[in-house]
């Protein structure tokens, strides 16, 4: 009897371990499509874009990119809830270079920092 209703009660404890986990995992994500929607909205990221595409039309082999890590690597932002974006050309579907990196703050749930890090190689 004892061990039916421990058993009951680890069912029900994992049970709700799993609704829990599975709640803050669909927010974080959700939290990551906010964000990336704000990348794409900024100035630089809309120019970018549109320098590689008219590149991309006159017979270049280059695209974009958008690397993001969630978690801040950076020593600066130890201490911080950060996550980086890169935005990036890519050449020759190989070699990406750094053209901006965007640093967006997880609880302010907005963008703080735009910087250029590089440049458009082929122009």
């Amino acid at each position: 009897m004892v061990n039916m209703r421990l058993n009951k009660s680890l069912i029900l404890s994992l049970l709700i371990a799993f609704v829990l986990t599975n709640q803050v995992y669909c927010q974080e994500e959700d939290q990551k499509e906010q964000a990336f929607k704000k990348v794409q909205s900024l100035v630089e990221f809309k120019d970018t874009v549109s320098k590689i595409d008219s590149l991309k039309q006159s017979g270049h082999k280059i695209d974009v990119s958008v690397v993001a890590i969630w978690e801040s690597i950076l020593p600066e932002d130890s201490t911080s809830s950060i996550a980086l974006y890169y935005l990036n050309e890519v050449l020759f579907n190989k070699i990406e270079n750094p053209i901006y990196l965007i640093k967006f703050d997880k609880i302010k749930n907005e963008i703080v920092s735009v910087e250029g890090v590089g440049q458009i190689s082929i122009e």
